[in-house]
């Protein structure tokens, strides 16, 4: 990951007017991000006149649980999430224009879905995620946190619009064209799948809930530290690294198998690809005991104990505001994004 100098131009002088106004950061210099696939999200890498650098998020998608959530898991000491920024008010995010604005300190590194993990890693992101599901959230953000992705909860509908549009409406031009004529072939397979997910989705199922990334894909980590570029088919590791999980718009409180799922196939490159990356995924006691930096990074960085959590203040000013916490959580679910050429 990584974003050279920009310059300033008139589209860019409003969120640096935003960070400086919201979170009294003033910016040298703000360059588009250009990674991810979130059509409702705008990120850019800022440098401050201070010297420090961040990532700058103004997002329309997820929920406002994702900062307080990040927050909270930073505050119990999970490494390997960053915490967003307090903003003067301190508050975990601001709102500019409809859209949620945050910033979190800028990671130097690499991608894991352009580098890869080595077994080392591997194990290591399943202790991250192992230590992510195994921190219980308290009262308060248990209340915030949602129960059904956002994504999942504005799918069927989503669904059925694509329906309409490749059945019942004269296609725009030779793709659309294609791809009615594979939907007409696979209708009844969507079909069915729509209503066992529906059906599903009305019951009970059990299990235990925890906080869930529900993206964690390797788009989503980075690598920092190393001796260099991963190799994964080097026999040498490269040492001082820390695994970073990213982009936690989509949290939720659900059984750990809704991160799982993103390991056990169908993700191709940016799941485990072999037996052996998954087996170094699984391999630690409890899905995950080991913490996600580098075996000589670990020795010689203390562990880090569970401190006071800056979600705690932003969870009670809602409160002390008169709004539900999940009320106002749920005020952003079910938005549609943009497809098939809709502009918003």
């Amino acid at each position: 990951m990584g974003a050279g100098p920009g310059i300033l131009g008139r589209v860019m002088t409003k969120p640096c007017q935003w960070i400086s106004d919201d979170y009294g950061l003033e910016v040298t210099y703000l360059t588009p991000v250009d990674h991810g696939a979130d059509v409702a999200a705008a990120v850019w890498q800022a440098q401050a006149t201070t010297g420090e650098g961040y990532a700058v998020k103004w997002s329309g998608a997820g929920t406002d649980a994702a900062p307080l959530t990040a927050a909270y898991l930073a505050g119990r000491g999970v490494r390997g999430v960053p915490a967003p920024l307090q903003t003067r008010t301190g508050d975990l995010w601001s709102k500019r224009e409809g859209k949620r604005l945050s910033l979190v300190p800028w990671i130097s590194g690499s991608r894991a879905a352009e580098t890869g993990l080595t077994p080392d890693q591997w194990s290591s992101y399943g202790a991250l995620l192992a230590e992510v599901h195994a921190t219980a959230p308290s009262a308060d953000l248990c209340e915030v946190l949602p129960r059904l992705s956002p994504i999942s909860a504005r799918m069927p509908a989503q669904l059925r619009s694509v329906e309409h549009r490749l059945t019942a409406e004269p296609p725009a031009d030779a793709l659309e064209d294609e791809l009615a004529t594979v939907w007409r072939e696979r209708r009844g397979l969507v079909t069915d799948l729509l209503h066992l997910a529906e059906e599903l989705a009305s019951k009970k199922l059990g299990g235990d809930l925890a906080i869930c990334h529900a993206d964690p894909h390797l788009g989503n980590v980075l690598v920092s530290g190393g001796t260099g570029e991963n190799n994964v088919g080097s026999a040498v590791e490269p040492t001082d690294w820390h695994l970073h999980l990213i982009d936690w718009d989509d949290v939720i409180f659900a059984p750990r198998e809704q991160d799982l799922m993103f390991m056990l196939g169908g993700m191709g490159a940016v799941g485990p690809t072999t037996e052996a990356q998954l087996s170094a995924f699984l391999s630690c006691p409890a899905h995950g005991s080991q913490p996600s930096v580098s075996p000589a990074m670990a020795r010689s960085t203390s562990t880090r104990t569970g401190s006071p959590t800056i979600a705690a203040p932003a969870l009670s000013r809602m409160r002390s505001a008169g709004h539900s916490p999940r009320h106002c959580v749920r005020k952003n679910v079910g938005r549609t994004p943009r497809f098939f050429g809709r502009k918003e």
